[in-house]
């Protein structure tokens, strides 16, 4: 296969989205980077070359058709792609980006567990549904930024009745829960202040 130049912005589009979310289904991709002029089938053929060529990665974990009830074939999936080591590294030295590891997408998408896998698919719907709903309307909202990851979490205390607590040293029978969630998102809404 010829290889990439990444002069193509639509191949840098997908690599920031798939940045941003563990994993997105080609469907998904072909709905948030598609262009009329370039086709859905020819994107799809792109993500495949993309991925061959290293760019783009498909979690092992994957379903691959389904199954209609007594066990018949129900037609196939389709394909989920997650960010592969060279794709990280054609974005990495981009602002909201910056220092992203091929290394550790790579291990990811080596370890994501099928119930991850149709998690990070169920979080990517709301990120492509969000994204797509901006797009169409920018002056209503404005797709502004999406945080996911491990690092975002916080954490909350409760007495021993369940009781939230605040404001006070922490007592005998209190319990401390940290919560990961599953992404942060904001919106700009054109007119007015940020932060309203």
């Amino acid at each position: 296969p010829r290889e990439l130049t990444l002069s193509e912005e639509h191949d840098l589009e997908t690599f920031r989205h798939l940045a941003r979310c563990r994993a997105l289904s080609s469907d998904l991709i072909v709905q948030i980077v598609g262009d009329p002029q370039v086709g859905d089938q020819r994107l799809r053929k792109r993500l495949k070359e993309l991925f061959e060529q290293g760019y783009l990665d498909r979690p092992q974990q994957q379903q691959v058709h389904t199954i209609k009830p007594g066990g018949r074939w129900g037609g196939a999936m389709p394909l989920v792609y997650a960010l592969g080591r060279r794709g990280a590294q054609a974005i990495a030295g981009e602002g909201e980006f910056a220092g992203l590891d091929g290394k550790r997408f790579e291990r990811n998408n080596r370890e994501i567990k099928d119930r991850q896998l149709q998690h990070s698919l169920l979080v990517s719907r709301v990120y492509g549904t969000l994204w797509l709903a901006a797009k169409a309307q920018p002056d209503v909202a404005r797709f502004y930024f999406w945080k996911q990851g491990q690092d975002l979490h916080d954490a909350f205390v409760v007495d021993a009745a369940g009781a939230l607590v605040s404001g006070r040293k922490l007592g005998p029978g209190d319990t401390r829960h940290v919560v990961y969630p599953d992404a942060f998102t904001g919106l700009i809404v054109p007119g007015r202040e940020r932060g309203t």
